[in-house]
């Protein structure tokens, strides 16, 4: 039996969003932590970094879909 490995991307670093002030309360519901020294918007340790990929830098995201990408590839015996 195969079985496909579906895991949502976590986050192990602290990742900055680019969150607009409009936006902010949506971002707060979802987790997202504000940094006062940066003044910006993060995802914390652990969180499941793919509800915030709408604020996400262009880069992360692009990696993020090579790592989903990647991990969709692997299935369990």
């Amino acid at each position: 039996m195969n079985a496909t490995i579906n895991r949502a991307p976590r986050s192990d670093v602290q990742c900055y969003l680019h969150v607009p002030y409009e936006q902010k309360e949506q971002a707060k519901k979802r987790g997202a932590k504000f940094d006062g020294v940066e003044r910006k918007w993060y995802v914390p340790f652990g969180c499941d970094i793919w509800k915030f990929r709408q604020w996400l830098p262009h880069a992360t995201q692009s990696s993020m879909k090579s790592i989903v990408q990647k991990d969709r590839r692997f299935s369990l015996a």
